[in-house]
């Protein structure tokens, strides 16, 4: 699918990154990908991510990120790795792997991906600031070609679905689902009742409670 967003026919280039990801990217056990929606604060969670995964080996004041870019620090998959002329070469990067990704979920969840046991980080953000993130950034793209996307025409476009990434809301509800298909059973609170009888649940209570003592945290019986 093509289409124009602040301007520019982003949907067509996107996809070819995206297809040229999938077939090269072999993703391993131990890899962490962080998949956003562009504009929603990518560059703040690599940022967090990256200063949280690399803490053992690079403190506070040694720390690359305090030189280096965060895209540098945790690489695009579509735009950084496989966005170039020349693919980079992922198997001889040290294990484990901090990567991130715009990919939609339909187009990023092959069979391989789900099966290798590799960590996804997701995040989003409120769709209003989204759009209004997304149309200046655009803005300041088309700034060296002089022309400039309305208010106007940009919302027109986001609410059709247009943007770099396909529509947001398809991309949202994509992860959600598939965080609750592999990760959420049910996700209701007390469903232990169903299956531990009481002395297990006394056993469990009493364990936690001489396990934690001193720490200032507590569970609810």
């Amino acid at each position: 699918m093509t289409g124009r967003f602040m301007g520019l026919v982003v949907i067509r280039n996107v996809t070819r990154t995206q297809s040229i990801a999938q077939d090269h990217f072999l993703p391993h056990p131990s890899d962490i990908l962080i998949c956003t929606p562009l504009k929603v604060g990518t560059t703040w969670i690599k940022a967090l991510a990256f200063a949280t995964f690399n803490r053992k080996d690079q403190p506070c004041k040694r720390s690359s990120i305090l030189s280096h870019t965060p895209h540098i620090c945790v690489p695009n998959l579509e735009f950084n790795l496989y966005g170039g002329r020349k693919l980079s070469d992922l198997t001889v990067a040290a294990s484990p792997r901090l990567l991130s990704t715009h990919i939609p979920s339909s187009q990023l969840f092959l069979a391989s991906w789900l099966s290798s046991g590799c960590k996804f980080v997701y995040l989003c953000r409120n769709p209003k600031d989204t759009f209004i993130s997304s149309w200046h950034f655009f803005n300041k793209i088309l700034r060296d070609v002089h022309y400039k996307v309305s208010l106007g025409d940009a919302f027109d476009a986001f609410l059709k679905g247009i943007h770099s990434a396909g529509p947001l809301w398809d991309h949202v509800f994509g992860f959600r689902m598939l965080g609750n298909q592999i990760l959420i059973r049910k996700g209701k609170v007390g469903d232990w009742v169903n299956f531990l009888i009481q002395d297990m649940a006394q056993q469990l209570d009493e364990s936690m409670e001489q396990k934690l003592q001193g720490s200032g945290l507590s569970f609810k019986a």
